[in-house]
């Protein structure tokens, strides 16, 4: 009987040839395996067990990570091997090493860096202010809370209560399934050449000595990528459609052996993390609470050309009736041609003709009024001289329209104290209900 002890570490002493043979045997079975869980994910999903699907399709994703982890053991130098062997036995690394597959857009290798930097984190602040808890390790937090019920404290606070977690039922789908991005790409790797000793000999010269840096371009990987699929196919080794092909350039990463994703990463400690909210917080708190300068434009004025933004909204809605395209929505991005009525109708010839003829010190007010409500934390004196350095351009200026009386509202209101988990600046989140012209 076979004893399951971790002895794929000892393939990090043999030879190339012999860790070749071995893993093109493994291969196989693991995408057998993790494309089974799939299978079983989505059974759950379609019969409206969503919790249990949730879980089985994560299995499914960490099963799968475990082909990249043995296709970067065999492209790094056997100096590195130990390392990256042990990542098959990290649910972290592995779980890492999935959530790769699914930034296609990472541009560089040192942008990868800081994905994985941030994603090993033992602890993190975060919540709707990026400041408002301390959490555990993301990746692992919700792999086990979606399997297990747990008994768990609250980092925040020095004498933060304790509670029991328990999974949910997983989110309401908002489409059909979708497979993990990880099990399409080890399928597609085995297809590659990935499943024979001869293959993987291939993959290995082709990669070897590759030591990405900082810079290193997505277009670099992809170019290397082309070149190995290119000697596959010559060898007879890949056995891949367009699909696969297109899976394998656009989904596999940069190799993550630069990491050392088997080692304890460098983390912040709770103590330290608190002492960094505290920080924060207090500032938050010192830089909304600033007034000065004053914004150069009264209320009257301000709720006159706010009156006249509101009027050109109105008409814009009749036009919109009028013309059987139904009311409009938060969204900026209009077709040209409605831009071009809606610039041409009579409230905003009305409302242009107002703002250009406020002095510049009234329309550098009402920008900063606008801008107000979109910042995050507000420096009040940091936005108002970015809108006094800011060049000219009416449209763009109007466009701010519906936020200048919050703007003002806002800077008249006394801030209120930092809450957890309460946006700061709460009445920012109405979102965008301007319109954009050209």
């Amino acid at each position: 009987m076979l004893q399951l002890t971790r002895e794929l570490l000892s393939l990090a002493g043999f030879p190339d040839g012999h860790l070749f043979e071995e893993i093109a045997a493994g291969v196989p079975l693991i995408v057998e395996n993790a494309e089974g869980l799939d299978a079983a994910a989505r059974r759950l999903f379609e019969a409206g067990e969503h919790g249990a699907s949730d879980i089985i399709r994560g299995f499914a994703e960490e099963e799968a990570a475990k082909v990249p982890v043995l296709l970067d053991a065999v492209r790094c130098e056997p100096s590195r091997r130990l390392d990256v062997l042990q990542c098959f036995y990290s649910h972290l690394a592995k779980r890492i090493y999935a959530l790769t597959c699914t930034f296609p857009n990472i541009q560089t290798f040192g942008e990868l860096g800081e994905l994985v930097a941030r994603e090993r984190h033992p602890y993190y602040l975060d919540g709707p202010n990026s400041e408002d808890w301390i959490f555990r390790n993301s990746i692992m937090a919700e792999r086990e809370m979606t399997i297990y019920v747990d008994y768990v404290r609250n980092l925040t606070a020095e004498s933060g209560g304790y509670g029991w977690s328990t999974p949910g039922d997983g989110w309401a789908p908002s489409g059909p399934y979708r497979p993990p991005e990880s099990v399409e790409l080890c399928r597609a790797l085995g297809e590659a050449g990935a499943k024979s000793s001869s293959g993987l000999a291939v993959i290995a010269e082709t990669w070897r000595g590759f030591e990405p840096q900082e810079d290193t371009s997505r277009s670099e990987l992809r170019q290397l990528i082309v070149t190995m699929l290119t000697r596959l196919e010559v060898c007879g080794h890949c056995d891949l459609d367009q699909a696969g092909v297109n899976r394998i350039v656009g989904s596999w990463s940069f190799p993550l052996w630069p990491f050392g994703l088997s080692a304890r990463p460098d983390a912040k400690t709770i103590e330290e993390l608190r002492e960094e909210r505290k920080l924060t917080i207090d500032w938050i708190e010192r830089t909304e609470a600033v007034r000065d300068p004053p914004p150069a434009i009264s209320r009257a004025k301000v709720e006159e050309m706010s009156a006249a933004y509101a009027a050109w909204e109105d008409e814009c809605d009749r036009e919109d009736r009028r013309l059987g395209q139904g009311k409009y929505s938060s969204s900026p991005f209009r077709p040209s041609s409605e831009l071009a009525v809606h610039g041409r109708l009579p409230t905003y010839r009305r409302l242009e003709s107002m703002f250009m003829e406020l002095p510049d010190s009234e329309r550098t007010a009402l920008l900063a009024l606008g801008w107000f409500t979109v910042d995050r934390v507000a420096d009040w004196p940091r936005v108002y001289e970015r809108a006094r350095a800011t060049a000219r351009n009416p449209d763009y200026e109007i466009s701010y329209g519906p936020r200048w009386l919050l703007g003002l509202e806002l800077w008249e209101a006394t801030p209120k104290p930092f809450e957890a988990g309460r946006w700061y600046r709460a009445d920012r989140g109405r979102g965008w209900t301007g319109r954009r012209r050209g």
